[in-house]
């Protein structure tokens, strides 16, 4: 993999080439260390977890925990030029947690404009949020602006309503790097009314000799 994963049994590949005088497959060597565990110490293509068809070094059968993988390759082409190459990837099993998730709207009487925000204590690669029942649609992370203070996430976007009524939002997906997902179908509802409650029909209407008369009217939102 090249940065990171969430498979703990990824194999590990790299491309080996020498245009000249070609590669000695007998001196390619591969080191692994997981996290201060050497998982292979120099193996060789004859260990059986290292293969290498000409053009990708391969190696299978390892199971990584969590943390840095650190790979250390070494090959000589047949002219005896050697090369050593280093790389690292990181195995991350841990979905983002997801801290809160809410819809606003800040002057619900004059804006149909709703404000989303999601907070999670891990940067986020990814994010689907649905939008419905006023509105239908779909929010992602490039609707989203993010801050970050102390190592918590906080994700916001504004979504522009153009009518009354209930907005639910649903957070669908929350992927980190790895594509581990927080998401829970974690969910929330605000209430947009612009329009004015109606007063009319008052009682009496204008003029009336009772001078002990109730006065009425009709109020309906």
């Amino acid at each position: 993999p090249a940065t990171v994963t969430n498979d703990t049994t990824t194999n590990y590949t790299v491309d080996i080439s020498d245009d000249r005088s070609g590669i000695n497959n007998d001196t390619i060597s591969v080191t692994l260390n997981n996290e201060g565990t050497t998982l292979l110490n120099g193996a060789t293509l004859s260990d059986g977890n290292v293969s290498y068809d000409g053009t990708t070094l391969t190696v299978s059968g390892q199971t990584y925990t969590e943390g840095q993988v650190n790979a250390t390759v070494n090959v000589d082409d047949n002219a005896t030029n050697s090369q050593q190459f280093t790389s690292n990837f990181t195995v991350d099993t841990t979905a983002p947690t997801v801290n809160s998730f809410n819809i606003t709207n800040t002057d619900p009487s004059n804006t149909q404009d709703v404000s989303v925000e999601l907070v999670t204590d891990e940067d986020l690669n990814g994010t689907t949020v649905s939008v419905s029942g006023a509105e239908s649609a779909t929010l992602d992370l490039g609707d989203f602006s993010e801050a970050e203070n102390s190592g918590t996430f906080t994700y916001t976007a504004t979504y522009a309503g153009s009518n009354d009524g209930d907005y639910t939002v649903t957070l669908d997906s929350a992927t980190d790097a790895a594509g581990n997902d927080g998401a829970n179908s974690e969910n929330d509802t605000v209430t947009v009314d612009t329009v004015s409650p109606a007063v009319d029909n008052p009682t009496p209407a204008t003029v009336t000799n009772d001078t002990t008369t109730n006065y009425t009217v009709d109020i309906s939102d």
